[in-house]
């Protein structure tokens, strides 16, 4: 093997140590986010079961639409669907804040400083 051939391979492994690790930190970084994303969602269903019984159906339904777009979010690739599931997230995440909000409104917090 020459000298030229060495330097060559050893230039190539090291493009490749590069390439491996960056695609790992990306994997690392993505895995991350959808724990964490799964643990917010988790808390949220937790959360949502000790609201009052007529609050919890439409909440529960809701998260569940949410995971539903979530789980399918970008599969297959295409932009337009990509685009789509993100805008329908955001919706299902305002609407989940409006329900939080009518269920927590002012009416429901005099209930509580009277008690």
């Amino acid at each position: 093997m020459t000298t030229l051939t060495a330097a060559a391979l050893g230039l190539l492994a090291l493009l490749i140590a590069f390439s491996l690790s960056h695609a790992l930190s990306r994997y690392e970084t993505r895995r991350a986010l959808i724990v964490e994303e799964a643990n917010a969602i988790e808390s949220t269903a937790n959360l949502a079961s000790m609201l009052p019984p007529h609050a919890q159906p439409a909440i529960l339904n809701l998260l569940r639409e949410y995971v539903a777009v979530r789980i399918g979010l970008g599969r297959p690739y295409d932009p337009a669907k990509l685009h789509h599931d993100v805008t329908k997230s955001r919706e299902l995440l305002a609407k989940l804040w409006q329900h939080a909000a009518a269920v927590s409104g002012p009416h429901q917090r005099r209930e509580r400083i009277r008690d």
